[in-house]
């Protein structure tokens, strides 16, 4: 069991987050697909040493280890099916598009260059999908950005070099030409940003669920579990077989005294402390609820009385050991119930509350267990 959410998946958020891990995957597929790409433009362009200007040379040299080490990080990356490294793939975004916009520029400056539609639709396909990467690895906003970017110099560049070279009894075919396959280019760049918008939507419902599911199960004083959520914990855990089970129900020893002593927000501090106390020394499959007012119920999968006795007794501990703001000293009362195979949550619950009820009968800051006397005196 997870602390946060063991073994329930609500409004499918397991499954949402899978996806978008594959998503994210999809995306490192892209990369090393356009690195490869670049990497072999570079190799071609290295045998071409002889005919191309000094920084052109320059270029292609730093580009092949450039291009090398994105290969690797996109090829681990994919192999390794690592989830999230957002930072690190804007690294290797940038560094492509940088790549891929320098040989753009450089290819028209060879002394044989000839820029034809079909060598600019080679081009077309690199940028869209340098494109659609975009809005995976940025915010929305800069998604868009980075597009407008790359749309920008994937215009200009060319046109610069149609209106510099081409002669003048064919400057119109070639710019229509041109024009047509870059309105083929703008048309796939609208396809990613409404794959981008489709992302950002998506996210902000994600969100929303998420706000809604803790404003449902949470208690929004401690952020512990509510009554409604462990309910659902105790059926599950039962359903799943993650007997024995145990529970665990504690209260402060004389909250009310506290509150007409230091008021109420004293109280609600003390209650949030005792919280975060009691989660500090559970096992990683236990959790905890506000059950009510001053009254917490821990939820222990696979747990014996005996054992749950033994946490009990760390929590009363952390507790009664703690120097609380203003209050100083506070100590807690619990009783603990192991699960009865056919008993109800409302059953079992019922139980370690009676268990509660000696302990506080036997003197308070101590921990009685239902069906047998514990081993631990009160302190």
């Amino acid at each position: 069991m997870d602390r946060d959410c063991p073994g329930i998946s609500p409004y499918g958020r397991d499954g949402m987050n899978r996806t978008y891990d594959r998503l994210h995957r999809l995306t490192y597929v892209i990369l090393l697909l356009l690195a490869l790409s670049g990497l072999l433009d570079a190799i071609s362009s290295l045998l071409t040493l002889e005919t191309m200007p000094i920084v052109a040379r320059a270029f292609c040299v730093l580009s092949v280890p450039v291009l090398l080490g994105a290969i690797i990080w996109a090829g681990w990356a994919v192999a390794a099916k690592r989830p999230r490294h957002r930072a690190e793939a804007r690294a290797v975004v940038l560094t492509i598009t940088v790549v891929f916009l320098w040989d753009l520029a450089l290819s028209l400056t060879r002394p044989t260059a000839v820029l034809t539609a079909a060598h600019y639709q080679a081009y077309f396909w690199k940028f869209l999908l340098l494109s659609l990467v975009y809005p995976l690895v940025f915010s929305y906003k800069r998604g868009l950005a980075g597009i407008a970017v790359v749309l920008f110099f994937a215009a200009v560049i060319p046109f610069r070099y149609i209106f510099e070279s081409t002669p003048k009894d064919r400057l119109l075919l070639t710019t229509v030409e041109f024009l047509a396959s870059y309105l083929s280019f703008v048309t796939g760049i609208v396809l990613v940003i409404l794959i981008g918008h489709t992302k950002h939507a998506y996210l902000q419902v994600d969100r929303e669920i998420e706000s809604m599911r803790r404003l449902a199960q949470t208690d929004p004083l401690t952020d512990a579990w509510n009554r409604r959520r462990l309910n659902d914990a105790f059926a599950e855990a039962i359903a799943e077989g993650q007997v024995p089970l145990t529970v665990i129900m504690f209260d402060i020893d004389s909250f009310k005294e506290i509150n007409d002593m230091y008021g109420h927000q004293v109280g609600d501090q003390a209650l949030i402390t005792t919280t975060h106390l009691a989660q500090g020394v559970l096992r990683s499959q236990d959790v905890i609820s506000r059950w009510g007012g001053e009254e917490f119920l821990v939820l222990c999968p696979a747990t014996t009385l005996e054992q749950g006795i033994q946490i009990a007794e760390r929590i009363r501990e952390a507790i009664s050991s703690h120097a609380f703001d203003e209050v100083g000293t506070i100590t807690a009362s619990f009783g603990v119930a192991e699960y009865r195979p056919g008993e109800t949550v409302e059953e079992l619950v019922a139980r370690a509350d009676q268990a509660l009820y000696v302990a506080k009968e036997r003197g308070k800051n101590c921990v009685e267990a239902a069906g047998f006397r514990t081993q631990f005196p009160s302190a």
